[in-house]
């Protein structure tokens, strides 16, 4: 038998006797890596995720990176300072008061113009209700007088209507704009 084989098993044999004295290894399965690597593989997940619904929601356009503060130079104005003179007189000042510049609002008996109705023009309906009967349509520019109101159903302000052409109904404020006298 050749020398090397010799000394393997002599080694396979120590090994052998070795593995016998010593106690039983921990059967359980590997312990868990560490915290920080735990750490460092949520936070990636986190960015990755983050950056991905950024794109995805097209936000990532509107991102741009903060400029660079740069230093400019600011030139202070040379001001004379002078001495006040005091002079012992009192001269009362009037000071006016603020005077409430009253908002025009849509009420009874006001004057409004239609507005941004469009091609489809404003529905005038026979009661304050989208399920009421349409009596008629305005296109925008339309002078009407306010009659009635408000009243609130489906969502929208309505006024009685009256329009220049004798039409009478209910209008969504919406499309309603005071004219101008």
């Amino acid at each position: 038998m050749p020398k090397d084989a010799i000394r393997n098993d002599e080694k396979t044999v120590a090994q052998a006797r070795l593995n016998s004295q010593k106690p039983l290894q921990d059967s359980r399965p590997n312990p868990p890596a560490s915290s920080a690597r735990q750490l460092l593989l949520a936070s990636t997940m986190m960015v990755v995720a983050i950056v991905g619904l950024c794109r995805l929601s097209g936000v990532w356009g509107e991102l741009r990176p903060l400029p660079d503060p740069t230093a400019t130079p600011t030139l202070m104005p040379q001001v004379a300072i002078s001495t006040p003179t005091l002079v012992a007189s009192v001269t009362p000042t009037v000071v006016p008061l603020p005077t409430s510049t009253a908002i025009p609002v849509v009420e009874p008996g006001a004057s409004v113009v239609v507005t941004g109705s469009g091609e489809l023009q404003l529905r005038v309906r026979s009661s304050p209700s989208l399920a009421a009967d349409t009596l008629g349509t305005l296109p925008d520019g339309a002078l009407l007088k306010v009659l009635e109101g408000p009243e609130t159903s489906d969502g929208y302000t309505w006024w009685k209507i009256e329009s220049t052409e004798g039409l009478v109904g209910w209008a969504a404020e919406n499309w309603l704009v005071l004219a101008i006298p």
